[in-house]
């Protein structure tokens, strides 16, 4: 018997409808009520609540659709950025989340938020009535039963993982009612923002052990996005050895589009990309990332001094872009040199120089046309930093910084050299802090903690 299709059917006729009349209706008076309310408030002009604990200015939940959950997680890492407010950002991944939902945790979860024992006994029939045959090649193997899950495409199904995905929300709302969770706020049931500090975090990763335990619904903590922002290292660290996650930065793709604080000029982060290093002595070429991995926004490169872009590396020469750059820095000199076994001379003592840590009296200009390399500088605190550079990515290294290249594993770079005036390349190994060029740096730069250089464009 195809019970899907009887429930539909019964439902729709006209003895069950006058039948139901008599009865409570299947959706609880809550969530008419809430209905009710949702409409009213779309009439009128959306007006923003404070949210003074933590100094926000958030939009009412109740009057948001999910398409407005981009514009409003914005606006909240927005708030925060400005304030300078420690924050966490934790994006979760759900594990198959169709395939592990618990059919017994489902029924009490919506005989807990008020449907008719009708109602559940109908979705429990459909559930448990539900076969499956894996189709190879074409042909579809032998019916079985499962034990757990939803089946997509399934038009109620959605709903149904709504109804159990929103435990979460509401686990995390009592633990904040109860001043145990510091000023949460979440979007939606994958993207948490909260206070930025340990005992938050900590109760967080016991509400979602318990929120899995309760439904079925395992997360990928592996997988999961960890930022942290305004947080000093030590304690972002100790929040990542709870939650079990990597350290990631912005942008990060939410809703197919990239979210972050900061402002999204050009897309750089797809051909520039940098991390704090290991202290590994492997293989120079290897990434060297820090377990778990530690990427730095670019913003964090500007304060270094260092300017970036992304060009047009496939029509270089009538790249107005890189025109106007020339331009107004006055690169006037310009000439191009392939770093790879079979085109460099002397290609491994050259390569062994390049990464011996040294200083430029002036910029050292790289433009990537092709291939991909690294440049390994160091931060305010005298830890590197490694700056990945693909095909279009270019940057510009100030005077006076210490810093050392290496080709990756792919062993090829053709990248175009620009310098004011008559080029001169000499390399001053480290230490060389009596050079003016680097004395200015250290005022400017480390002393000052800013960037005095001229902003990309």
């Amino acid at each position: 018997m195809n019970c899907e299709g009887a429930i539909y059917k019964s439902a729709c006729s006209r003895s069950v409808q006058a039948e139901h009349k008599k009865r409570r209706p299947l959706v609880p008076d809550s969530t008419l009520r809430s209905i009710r309310e949702d409409e009213e408030i779309r009439r009128q002009k959306e007006k923003p609540s404070s949210d003074t604990a933590y100094g926000l200015r958030t939009w009412r939940a109740s009057s948001r659709n999910i398409a407005e959950n981009f514009v409003y997680a914005a606006y909240l890492l927005s708030c925060c950025h400005k304030r300078k407010a420690p924050t966490a950002i934790l994006k979760l991944d759900f594990r198959k989340a169709f395939d592990s939902v618990s059919w017994d945790r489902l029924d009490r979860i919506m005989q807990a938020r008020g449907f008719g024992n009708t109602w559940c006994t109908w979705i429990s029939r459909t559930l448990h009535t539900g076969k499956t045959a894996i189709l190879l090649n074409g042909t579809p193997g032998r019916w079985f039963q499962c034990r757990r899950g939803l089946r997509q495409g399934d038009p109620i199904y959605p709903y149904l993982f709504i109804i159990v995905s929103d435990v979460l929300q509401r686990l995390i709302q009592r633990a904040s009612a109860n001043g145990e969770l510091c000023h949460p706020i979440d979007p939606d049931d994958t993207l948490i923002l909260l206070k930025g500090d340990v005992a938050s975090v900590a109760k967080l990763r016991q509400i979602l052990d318990a929120f899995s335990l309760a439904t079925g619904l395992h997360i990928n903590f592996h997988k999961s996005t960890f930022i942290p922002m305004n947080i000093d290292s030590a304690a972002a660290t100790e929040m990542v050895n709870i939650l079990g996650c990597d350290v990631s930065s912005f942008p990060q793709t939410y809703f197919g589009r990239p979210l972050s604080p900061h402002k999204l000029k050009d897309g750089k982060e797809e051909v520039i990309q940098a991390w704090y290093m290991d202290d590994s002595e492997e293989d120079q070429r290897l990434p060297h990332h820090r377990e778990p991995k530690e990427f730095i926004p670019l913003d964090k490169l500007s304060e270094l001094g260092i300017l970036s872009w992304r060009l047009n590396a496939g029509d270089w020469e009538n790249d107005e872009n890189l025109k106007k750059i020339r331009e107004a820095r006055g690169y006037s000199y310009m000439d191009i040199c392939d770093v790879c076994p079979e085109k460099l001379p002397n290609y491994e003592a050259k390569i062994k120089n390049f990464f011996e840590e040294h200083l430029h009296t002036d910029e050292e200009i790289r433009y990537c046309l092709e291939g991909s390399g690294y440049f390994d500088v160091r931060d305010q605190n005298d830890q590197w930093i490694r700056v990945a550079v693909k095909k279009g990515g270019m940057i510009v290294l100030p005077a006076g910084m210490y810093h050392r290249f290496t080709l990756d594993t792919d062993n090829y770079i053709k990248a175009m050299r620009l310098f004011v005036g008559e080029p001169v390349w000499t390399p001053y190994n480290r230490p060389h802090d009596h050079l003016p060029a680097r004395k200015e740096y250290v005022e400017k730069i480390i002393n000052r903690g800013g960037n005095q250089t001229v902003e990309a464009r």
